[in-house]
């Protein structure tokens, strides 16, 4: 008998040698709670697909996500799976701590076609491959308070708008309703990204081949005179006096400011949540003499180099950027979906703003910020910039003209 059951356990010993090994990928993250539970439901689907496979998950605050991928590739301990900014694509590639993906598009197949391709090309490449593939679009379009343009019987805005059409509306909401001799309802919030309006003005950050900061053209310069003009001559926008503190967005949910550029998902992370007592919708971004702009940035999916375990780890990496799982995140939480197979859903999702193609029109006029091993760096001379020419007390010109001493010096070490 004894011997019987020895036979028999070396029996099964041997049919699990015959199985798949177990393989455990660690996926890097950021995210909110509501995101973080549709993660992991995902990922769950997953691993029933792929019974072998199992998938730990660190949610890692999106400010620290950089340092720490760096910090684990120096010490050759990295995830298997990383979620990745476009604002920080370019650092991590050129390190090498992604791993290029083109073949694996070869040997399954794969159709990167059906991702927005000027997101692809804009920062998913870096040296002719291919190391990211993008989850999801954070681009602008307008928000409005539908209930303050109706009571005063203004048109919505639509694609006719320019500039000057926005200033002279923007203009008519603006109000000192309790009569103490300062404003308190303003057209709008101004913008907090400034780039939105560098790039309507026909401006850029760096030429194209990256070499030479462009901050103190004539466009660049318009864009940030119209950044600063809406505050301190159209007086449109509140003083950092005015707002107190209060981020631009909940300037709109609080119903002081009637406009407000901001992204979709802000629509239920925010607007949700926050905004009361009042009607609201999203329109087109106001044209400026270089047309229609919005800043484009997004988050993405990529397989770190160091994986040991890549054949799954690319297994993964095409569930977390699935159409089936772009379309649950537009669902969700109104993400812009990154594949053009995924934006039907998105435009479905019943819930404001009504007008969600505006947000892929905004794809479409939207600018990518340029893509450069010192990003972080840059951005933070560039933030400097912004700020400056915020408080509204110096000469623009010479602060751009500043700006780009200090930023062709930066891309000089590249």
């Amino acid at each position: 008998m004894k011997k019987t059951l020895f036979i028999l356990a070396g029996f099964l010993l041997l049919l699990g040698g015959c199985g798949e090994k177990r393989v455990v990928l660690y996926l890097t993250d950021w995210c909110g709670d509501q995101e973080e539970i549709a993660i992991r439901e995902h990922i769950a689907l997953f691993e029933k697909e792929h019974p072998n496979i199992k998938v730990e998950m660190e949610n890692v605050s999106w400010w620290r996500m950089l340092d720490k991928l760096m910090i684990a590739t120096a010490g050759g301990k990295t995830p298997d799976v990383t979620r990745v900014s476009s604002e920080w694509f370019a650092p991590l590639a050129a390190k090498g701590a992604l791993e290029p993906l083109d073949e694996y598009f070869k040997k399954d197949n794969f159709d990167i076609e059906d991702f927005e391709p000027k997101i692809v090309n804009g920062w998913c490449r870096f040296n002719g491959k291919t190391y990211i593939l993008p989850q999801d679009i954070d681009n602008h379009a307008m928000y409005y308070n539908k209930t303050w343009f109706d009571k005063l019987g203004i048109p919505y805005p639509d694609e006719s708008w320019d500039y000057a059409k926005y200033i002279e509306v923007c203009k008519k909401f603006c109000a000192d309703t309790n009569g103490d001799g300062h404003l308190d309802k303003w057209g709008t919030t101004g913008d907090p990204l400034p780039e939105n309006y560098i790039y309507a003005f026909g401006g850029r950050m760096l030429s194209d081949d990256n070499k030479r900061c462009l901050m103190n053209t004539p466009e660049a310069l318009a864009g940030l005179q119209m950044f600063q003009d809406l505050v301190f001559k159209y007086k449109i926008a509140p003083t950092r006096e005015d707002s107190a503190g209060v981020f631009a967005a909940r300037q709109f949910t609080n119903g002081k400011a009637a406009m407000y550029f901001g992204g979709s998902y802000e629509s239920d992370l925010t607007f949700a949540k926050e905004l009361k007592g009042f009607e609201w919708d999203a329109a087109p971004m106001p044209k400026g003499p270089g047309g229609r702009a919005s800043r484009l940035g997004g988050s993405n999916y990529g397989i770190m180099s160091q994986s040991k375990h890549k054949k799954e780890a690319w297994m993964l990496l095409k569930h977390l950027t699935s159409t089936e799982y772009q379309t649950k995140m537009a669902a969700m939480n109104q993400q812009v979906p990154a594949r053009r197979s995924a934006q039907a859903g998105y435009l479905k999702v019943n819930r404001p703003p009504k007008n969600k193609q505006a947000f892929l029109d905004s794809i479409r006029d939207g600018v990518i910020p340029p893509q450069v091993v010192c990003n972080q760096e840059m951005k933070a001379m560039l933030g400097s910039c912004y700020e400056r020419v915020s408080i509204g007390q110096e000469n623009i010109k010479d602060i751009a003209d500043k700006t780009v001493e200090d930023v062709n010096k930066l891309l000089r070490t590249e």
